[in-house]
């Protein structure tokens, strides 16, 4: 496995939200994510492109923070129908139902936005949907996210035994609402 170090900042998440339609995904809940673009006019450009272009390409990669493990990113480079490279910063403690819904749709909106912006005022504007295949981070994420949900159940009082068998519980209960379809 390699180890790639990027200068970029990853772009925060200003909102998010799912979305189900029998038209995208099966039907599946797909996660939209609104992103602070301020600093960056190429993913605003990007989304205004590829509104008139069919379908382009992307390429993308789980990774996490160097000095910072906690810290997920998904890495996205668009090669159609423009060349352009970011990430996404996920606190996995806030973020964790949201990533867990991104490997599950293997898909996610994404548009530009501001702080206080939701979903549902913002349909109107430009997205795009990017296809996120799972790969081996479905291993990792798995993991991550029982020992990520067993120390929110410790914090709020639970023992080691009982926060993991809450945990375990929790996960698979979100899960459940992930094969859900509309049809």
């Amino acid at each position: 496995m390699k180890i790639r170090l990027t200068k970029v900042r990853p772009v925060q998440i200003v909102g998010d939200g799912l979305v189900s339609s029998t038209e995208r995904g099966e039907g599946r809940f797909i996660p939209v994510l609104i992103l602070n673009t301020a600093d960056r006019p190429d993913i605003d450009e990007l989304l205004r492109v590829h509104q008139n272009l069919p379908p382009g390409d992307v390429v993308t990669q789980w990774s996490t923070v160097l000095f910072a493990k906690e810290s997920i990113v998904l890495n996205m480079r668009f090669i159609k129908p423009m060349s352009c490279k970011f990430g996404i910063a996920f606190d996995p403690y806030k973020y964790g139902v949201l990533i867990d819904a991104i490997l599950y749709a293997q898909a996610l909106y994404f548009l530009s936005g501001k702080v206080g912006d939701q979903v549902s005022s913002t349909t109107d504007k430009p997205k795009i949907l990017a296809e996120v295949p799972r790969l081996s981070f479905l291993n990792t994420w798995n993991k991550r996210y029982l020992r990520i949900a067993s120390r929110r159940f410790r914090l709020n009082g639970l023992d080691r035994t009982a926060a993991k068998r809450a945990a375990r519980e929790m996960i698979e209960s979100i899960r459940e609402m992930w094969e859900m379809r509309r049809g």
